[in-house]
């Protein structure tokens, strides 16, 4: 009984929304029948690129605000802005993860002047951002950005990134003496938002930043990412019940490159939408493949 999921990937066409819109560390969430992507950054205006170039030279990075929100239309192919109001502090958002959860959505943690641990909410009804209070006492992850995160049943489930190692019960890889890679998952509940870290079982991935992730049922899926100099193009999913890694999936058909930055959404029930991001030659693009 039950239904399995078939992998293997196809490469798809699919219409640039808006020229000089592309972007990497972005956040791709399902809404209905609909894609809404935020956030990001991409290279200067001028072409040029450096990564922790002050906000004020000519070659940093442009960073594009949660305010503003991309709706793509699985059924017409057909992207639209979506303005919002309400809080506006800390807009830029870049290196979060968004999360659908009934009307609302959720972005959690990621990058803006430094990293964070941060919940942001918007109301569907009202187009209002808000900032959630989350209890001090609870587990909160350590600040980050990079991970992925996993909606289930009113849940969010937030795996790996790049911070301080703090405490946590994961596997965690240096790159200096205050930061690096970690493979922890942490809990937030949307009805008490409280955090908690959860103790997984099963072969867990390596610890990995800059990664991106989907639910589909109660399963947590999780594509590529980074650790030091690699980047990966390997499939793992986490039972969000059981609290179990399945190990490495193996695929069919053409393989992703490894990468980072980039999107992986679960389009219908038969395909996952990965997007964009950052491959090994260090390039930022536009391919599309259905899994």
């Amino acid at each position: 009984g039950g239904i399995q999921l078939v992998m293997s990937y196809t490469l798809t066409s699919v219409s640039p929304y808006a020229e000089g819109k592309r972007r990497m560390a972005h956040c791709c969430v399902m809404k209905d029948s609909n894609i809404i992507l935020l956030g990001g950054y991409m290279e200067s205006e001028s072409g040029q690129f450096q990564f922790l170039a002050p906000f004020w030279q000519e070659n940093a990075p442009v960073y594009h605000s949660r305010m503003e929100l991309y709706q793509y239309n699985t059924t017409t192919d057909k992207w639209r802005l979506l303005e919002t109001g309400g809080c506006t502090d800390s807009p830029h958002f870049s290196g979060g993860c968004a999360a659908v959860v009934g009307d609302a959505l959720y972005t959690l943690c990621g990058f803006n002047d430094d990293r964070t641990n941060s919940v942001y909410k918007l109301d569907f009804q009202t187009m209002e951002w808000d900032y959630v209070q989350t209890d001090p006492h609870s587990e909160l992850p350590s600040k980050r950005d990079k991970f992925c995160a996993w909606v289930f049943e009113k849940r969010i489930f937030v795996f790996g990134g790049f911070g301080p190692p703090d405490k946590m019960k994961a596997d965690f890889v240096c790159m200096d003496e205050y930061s690096g890679w970690n493979n922890s998952v942490h809990v937030f509940d949307t009805e008490t938002n409280k955090w908690s870290e959860l103790i997984t079982q099963g072969r867990r991935p390596c610890p990995r930043a800059a990664h991106a992730g989907t639910t589909y049922r109660n399963k947590g899926y999780v594509f590529g990412g980074r650790l030091q100099d690699r980047r990966m193009n390997d499939l793992h999913c986490l039972d969000l019940e059981m609290g179990t890694w399945s190990g490495q999936i193996d695929a069919v058909g053409v393989q992703p490159q490894g990468r980072s930055w980039h999107s992986l959404s679960m389009a219908s029930s038969d395909f996952l939408f990965l997007y964009g991001g950052l491959n090994t030659e260090g390039r930022v693009g536009f391919q599309h493949s259905n899994m």
